[in-house]
């Protein structure tokens, strides 16, 4: 795997991360996470919506979404893995805009 395609790759899950927190953010208006006292879950429920956003996304985008990811796992399987990946990533995202908040 070259430059290129590593750049291509950063750049892809950085945008399903930065679309994941979107649909975090707008479930998050929608319900009411601030009535769940304790942080850590919480924090988890946000994590499993970013998830399953980026997931659902890879899944949408089929298999010619990120090359590298289709040629290793399967859509099943790689859908997975891209919404964890996103998740983590929507967690990073999430601590920026919760500090810019302040």
């Amino acid at each position: 795997m070259g430059l290129d395609a590593i750049a291509q790759l950063g750049t892809v899950l950085c945008l399903y991360s930065i679309a994941a927190e979107g649909v975090v953010e707008i479930i998050s208006s929608i319900v009411n996470f601030e009535g769940i006292k304790n942080e850590k879950l919480r924090s988890a429920l946000k994590q499993i919506i970013a998830a399953i956003a980026g997931a659902s996304l890879y899944y949408m985008n089929g298999e010619h979404a990120i090359p590298v990811i289709s040629q290793n796992f399967s859509t099943i399987s790689g859908a997975v893995f891209i919404g964890l990946v996103t998740s983590g990533g929507s967690g990073f995202w999430n601590t920026i805009l919760k500090n810019l908040r302040k």
